[in-house]
């Protein structure tokens, strides 16, 4: 079912789980202040309870509602690349964060997208609570036909002409005091590291998954 901007609004807001076009991939998302919706995606995708999901979020305001601490580098980060494809695990706010979206961790992964239309979704409904959409395991699918013919013709699906770039975030973890590249995705390790240029800080073992 192909939707508009509009109507994928009412529908998170009823606690539905939409497929989205983002800057990277294709997702699916739900509002982060309704748990009905979060579990919807975890049963469409067959995914494990324990596997957490990550936060779109539209300011830097929003950072300090999901995370407690955020280290120097983690702001040079957040300047450089966001609204952008990069995923940053920080340390969570477990008292506002809810431990489903986490896996139980105390961590949280948090962006923000270079999408004009999810970003005008973000301001009109809050955050969203989102991940690639697949069945659990499996590459992101790349287009709405892919979509449909996996999750069938009723999923919601908001069409819209800015497609995604159809590579997933970087994502850059800091777990136990210690900056980690988890996934090379959509930007290159080796800008990453250009950017930050403190690479002793960093492990790269690309263990992240789906």
């Amino acid at each position: 079912m192909r939707i508009s901007s509009q109507t994928t609004i009412q529908l998170l807001q009823r606690g539905e789980a939409v497929a989205i076009p983002t800057d990277t991939v294709y997702g699916i998302a739900a509002l982060y202040w309704n748990e009905c919706g979060i579990k919807k995606i975890f049963t469409l995708k067959n995914r494990k309870r324990s596997k957490p999901l990550i936060v779109f979020i539209a300011s830097l305001i929003d950072v300090y509602h999901f995370t407690s601490f955020v280290p120097e580098i983690g702001w040079k980060l957040i300047h450089r690349y966001w609204p952008g494809a990069l995923t940053l695990i920080l340390p969570a706010k477990e008292q506002t964060t809810h431990a489903l979206i986490r896996g139980s961790q105390p961590f949280i992964g948090i962006r923000i997208p270079r999408h004009p239309t999810i970003l005008h979704i973000l301001h009109s409904v809050g955050p969203l609570v989102a991940t690639s959409i697949n069945q659990s395991g499996q590459p992101p699918l790349q287009t709405i036909q892919e979509i449909e013919n996996v999750f069938g013709a009723a999923m919601p699906i908001l069409e819209d002409p800015i497609l995604p770039m159809g590579k997933e975030s970087s994502i850059v973890s800091y777990m136990h005091q210690e900056w980690q590249i988890m996934r090379e995705g959509a930007i290159s390790k080796e800008e990453l590291l250009a950017t930050i240029r403190q690479e002793n800080s960093f492990r790269s073992d690309y263990s992240f998954d789906k």
